[in-house]
């Protein structure tokens, strides 16, 4: 049963960084993720006062709003 516990508190986990992926549009292997950050306390810290700021612009506006994402092709 503990084991479980833990597996399904991991894919809990997983799955709410998949959330926070799909919301931000950033990759939580990002290289702005250094010294500390990653993208769980990315979002935390843009919470309170700069969820606008947080939230992937093409959730909000669409396809207009994309960047080109050379990568992707």
């Amino acid at each position: 049963m503990a084991w479980e516990a833990r597996q399904l508190k991991g894919e809990v986990y997983s799955f709410g960084i998949l959330l926070l992926h799909v919301f931000t549009g950033k990759r939580p292997t990002d290289d702005m993720f250094r010294d500390g950050l990653n993208l769980h306390k990315l979002v935390q810290m843009c919470l309170d006062e700069n969820v606008e700021e947080m939230v992937d612009p093409t959730l909000v506006l669409g396809e207009a709003a994309a960047e080109p994402r050379p990568h992707l092709k």
